[in-house]
């Protein structure tokens, strides 16, 4: 978004078709594309995660993972990363 304007108005297609030229002028296939935007994406979603606090109150078991709130999330961050 460039001086201001609309969140979701034309400059940010601007700037997403400005990236994908750079992408084709540094010669970045299209597999490599793909997965530079399936890395953002996973990137963007681990910050979704939500941890259940309560989950690392175990004193008797410290070391056991922590539960997650929203798994859905995990899982979508598996596929987008082809596990």
């Amino acid at each position: 978004m460039k001086n201001g304007g609309d969140l979701w108005g034309e400059h940010d297609t601007d700037g997403y078709n400005d990236v994908i030229k750079t992408f084709h002028d540094l010669k970045f296939t299209a597999g490599e594309i793909d997965a530079i935007w399936r890395s953002l994406a996973s990137v963007l979603l681990l910050g979704e995660i939500i941890f259940d606090p309560a989950s690392f109150d175990d004193i008797q078991s410290p070391s056991v993972p922590g539960k997650i709130k929203n798994p859905e999330r995990v899982e979508q961050i598996a596929k987008l990363l082809g596990f």
